[in-house]
């Protein structure tokens, strides 16, 4: 007696349902997973809407440090200024020469100063001396009436104010790349200084007058006879009338996945409604229901935003309230109502403060979609019963990706010919596959051509040719993406195959 066997109905009530019998393989896609290896990097990728201004000519930056080239030579002794390679860096490189009162220096006009000047700079030092010997590795800026003179030494970081005025006790770390930044108010005669974006030090007293000539900004590294110090300058910039208000760094230690995390430091007030930008992007979230971020801040409440630019003109945005301080959350972002022509190419990621009553220090770190393949419950758009399987496939992230259905007792199909299912899907062409696994290792696959977009078509697969044993303990089927070079929005119904003698096929579960 000839009998109907329904593979599967894809009668499941609920999203949540459908997702757990039909397992998707993929990990998500990633928007921006903030694998910067440094702060110059992420400055690069994320940039300011209040970012500092600098002065072409005295930024040294990791991809062209032949600016150096530029900047003249000064030193008394053995020492020497050149230019490096360090630490997979291009570097400009400060010997002493073990000369006593000697020293290796760079200097240059970068212009003249406004009343507010923001300079940073990694810097490594291979051997910190003290104060006393001029050990020390030394930064000197000059807006024409004062000079903000630093060094570094093992005792910590000084600034001169007619005495050196220690600004902290051993900060200054030896063979270790530094961040450092001076926010300095050239009226007030006053400097913030800042360690890796973490704040060390405000309103630090430099007052010192000095002959230099207008705009000069120096690195000098001293020495004794007793030892031949090297410090590294990886990069520097300098801008002018700038408060500092937002800027972001490359973080290694507060990480939720991968490597680095992006460090995002806003001031208190002055960072309000400032930005973050990434741009240069196209990625398709069309079909895309939610995207997710990890974050970490410093304080509670919603401060910050995250945004998606559209190339159509759309921005879409997110606030993100954070519950509790200095602790990774996950948020969750439903685009499910935003439009796909407003999502299908998003060129831009922004970050946005939205409230600065207070200073806050956030990371951020893995933002993406985990639904690049992803299946849900469908009552509407149907063949039989009450629903049928929605399968959502983005471009591009969803090529090769599956859905796999396991079966709680195997099926034999030795005794059958033909699997027959109802599909319908938003684009023509061969761009999706049902697949059968057999226990013994067999995968057998049959590629579906969809002949009319948005239109039922009942598909036949004829599995007559496959072999017995290939087919006799059959434990999942599987939906596999094979074409994604756009968005994909397709439906399964009624999935079922005839048997010609109903004893000889055992069916249990589904």
């Amino acid at each position: 007696m000839a009998k109907i066997l329904y593979l599967d109905l894809f009668e499941y009530p609920s999203d949540a349902e459908a997702q757990q019998n039909w397992v998707t393989d993929v990990s998500g896609l990633a928007l921006d997973l903030y694998e910067y290896a440094t702060p110059a990097a992420a400055q690069a990728a994320y940039v300011s809407s209040d970012a500092l201004l600098f002065i072409s000519n005295a930024d040294i930056d990791d991809e062209d440090m032949a600016d150096i080239t530029d900047w003249s030579v000064a030193g008394a002794g053995t020492g020497a200024s050149t230019q490096e390679t360090f630490d997979s860096k291009s570097c400009m490189k400060l010997t002493s020469g073990g000369t006593a009162g000697g020293y290796a220096g760079r200097y240059q006009d970068v212009g003249t100063f406004g009343t507010r000047t923001v300079f940073s700079l990694s810097v490594y030092c291979d051997a910190i001396g003290t104060i006393a010997n001029y050990d020390f590795a030394r930064f000197m800026a000059y807006n024409g009436t004062d000079r903000l003179n630093v060094v570094f030494t093992s005792e910590g970081l000084f600034v001169y104010n007619g005495d050196w005025n220690e600004v902290g006790t051993d900060i200054v770390v030896q063979d270790t790349w530094q961040e450092w930044t001076f926010d300095v108010n050239w009226t007030a005669k006053t400097a913030d200084v800042y360690l890796n974006g973490v704040l060390q030090a405000s309103g630090v007293d430099f007052t010192c007058a000095d002959a230099m000539a207008n705009g000069t900004t120096t690195f000098n590294q001293f020495g004794d006879t007793t030892i031949n110090q090297i410090s590294y300058i990886d990069w520097f910039k300098a801008g002018s009338d700038f408060a500092g208000s937002l800027q972001c760094y490359s973080e290694d230690t507060i990480i939720q996945q991968g490597t680095y995390s992006l460090k995002v430091v806003a001031v208190e007030t002055d960072s309000l409604n400032d930005t973050l930008t990434k741009s240069g992007l196209s990625l398709d979230l069309s079909g895309i229901s939610e995207l997710k971020i990890d974050c970490y801040a410093s304080r509670t409440g919603t401060n910050l935003q995250m945004q998606i630019h559209d190339s159509g003109g759309t921005t879409s945005t997110k606030d993100i309230a954070i519950s509790s301080a200095n602790t990774w959350e996950t948020t969750t972002w439903d685009i499910s109502a935003i439009e796909d022509v407003n999502k299908d190419n998003i060129d831009q990621i922004i970050i946005k403060i939205i409230n600065a009553d207070s200073a806050n220090t956030f990371y951020v770190d893995n933002f993406r979609s985990e639904e690049s393949l992803q299946c849900y419950s469908e009552d509407t758009i149907k063949v039989q019963g009450d629903y049928s399987l929605k399968v959502s496939a983005v471009q591009t992230g969803s090529l090769n990706k599956t859905l796999t259905k396991t079966l709680t007792d195997y099926l034999d199909y030795s005794v059958q010919d033909v699997i027959k299912f109802d599909i319908r899907a938003s684009r023509t062409g061969t761009n999706i596959q049902l697949q059968i696994h057999d226990t013994g290792g067999t995968t057998s696959t049959h590629n579906i051509n969809i002949a009319s977009v948005n239109v039922w078509q009942t598909e036949t697969w004829d599995i007559s040719e496959i072999t017995g044993t290939d087919r006799d303990t059959i434990d999942k089927v599987i939906v596999k993406v094979s074409e994604a070079t756009v968005a994909n929005t397709i439906y399964m119904d009624n999935l079922y195959s005839q048997v010609i003698v109903e004893s000889s096929h055992v069916f249990i579960g589904g």
